[in-house]
């Protein structure tokens, strides 16, 4: 009942408020200054129960005209052609979407944000048409041969989504041109003589794809210009004298083709120097008191090229397996002669003491050639023992 009660009152309230005062009751606000001329005039801009047709307001404002003409003659300011073409290309013609002249004496206050989407295709993509005051001089900019819209979106006009495909060709392979103050300032990058774009990539500066190519020659031979920190602090490497590029290349560090002339001459003659922890722990090894060149080469370990007729000639008759002679295993010092020669050791005893030899144990002192007419010296030909046969 209460409800009732008041909407009635309501009703008659309106209704009276209404009949006292018409124009205050319907009117939602005073118009702008361009329009004081119809204040008192509603019907110059509406129809009686049809609202504010587009067509009353063009009739007033030609679009091809807007921004061009102006009907306020104390309003001064500089003609906008971009305007006409913005107004003239709307695909739908509705001037109250964006403008109400209600909102007060102030024009700013009649114009609600505006939306792009009410434009047409074909002026929606050429950004310029409207937009070309605004356009940024900076040189990123002029080289730019892209719409606006590749980048920028309409929103606002940052933050930008930027393509370098949005740049002509020149500027793409021009990095510095844009980048200049971003170029590292270390010994690589001011060594670097090609652009940027050679080891990096528009999505990222990192990774790089980096070249020694684009170094100076100078630079490519002086590894240590750039690589110094990254030197090995080991023993061989403090020996080289020669460049890194000597061993290894630039696609990496390893493997390596390493090459001993690139050690120091002292250095190359003491293999030990290195390869002491690879020395083999036979016997034989053990007991050389010579550098590993006098057998090995610096190819490779093996094959050795051991020096055997130093000690004992292997001839024709000789050429038999260590362990026929070296009967000790790992102990190549020992030998006998006996595992091929059938002589009685009494024999061999009284026979070199005849010839006033106490030290016949040790046959290869004085038959190193293998020969059974040497004797003595070890070179055949008389001698101590020499010229007999010995057995």
């Amino acid at each position: 009942m209460q409800s009732r009660t008041a909407l009635i009152g309501t009703f008659l309230f309106a209704a009276g408020f209404i009949a006292l005062s018409p124009r205050g009751a319907l009117n939602p606000g005073r118009l702008t200054a361009g329009h004081a001329e119809v204040a008192n005039n509603c019907l110059a801009c509406h129809t009686l129960l049809r609202g504010t047709p587009a067509a009353k307001c063009i009739g007033c404002h030609p679009l091809d005209s807007i921004g061009i003409q102006r009907r306020e003659a104390a309003v001064a300011a500089p003609p906008r052609p971009a305007a006409a073409g913005m107004h003239g290309s709307f695909a739908k013609i509705d001037c109250l979407e964006c403008h109400t002249d209600h909102a007060g004496a102030d024009p700013r206050g009649a114009t609600h944000a505006f939306s792009h989407e009410a434009l047409s295709s074909g002026v929606l993509r050429p950004c310029t048409s409207c937009h070309e005051g605004k356009r940024p001089a900076d040189s990123l900019h002029t080289q730019a041969t892209l719409e606006c819209g590749t980048c920028h979106t309409t929103r606002a006009w940052t933050p930008s989504t930027f393509t370098h495909e949005g740049l002509n060709t020149d500027a793409r392979q021009r990095c510095s041109g844009c980048h200049e103050a971003k170029l590292p300032a270390d010994s690589l990058h001011a060594q670097a003589k090609i652009e940027c774009g050679t080891c990096h990539t528009t999505h990222a500066w990192t990774p790089a794809s980096f070249k020694h190519e684009a170094l100076s020659t100078d630079v490519r031979q002086r590894c240590t210009g750039c690589h110094q920190t990254t030197r090995p602090a080991d023993n061989l490497h403090a020996q080289a004298k020669a460049e890194c590029g000597a061993c290894h290349g630039t696609g990496a560090w390893k493997p390596t083709n390493f090459t001993h002339e690139a050690l120091a001459a002292g250095v190359l003659t003491q293999c030990t120097a290195c390869h002491e922890g690879k020395r083999p722990g036979d016997t034989l090894h053990k007991q050389g008191i010579g550098e590993c060149g006098a057998c090995h080469v610096t190819r490779a370990w093996t094959p050795a090229s051991f020096k055997h007729n130093d000690y004992f000639v292997l001839d024709g008759d000789h050429q038999s397996r260590c362990a026929t002679c070296h009967t000790q295993p790992s102990n190549y010092r020992s030998y006998t002669c006996y595992g091929c020669h059938e002589h009685s050791e009494a024999r061999i005893a009284s026979k070199h003491r005849e010839e006033g030899i106490g030290n016949f144990g040790d046959c290869v002192r004085c038959h190193r050639s293998a020969s059974e007419h040497e004797g003595g010296d070890g070179h055949g030909g008389g001698g101590e023992g020499g010229g007999e046969h010995d057995d």
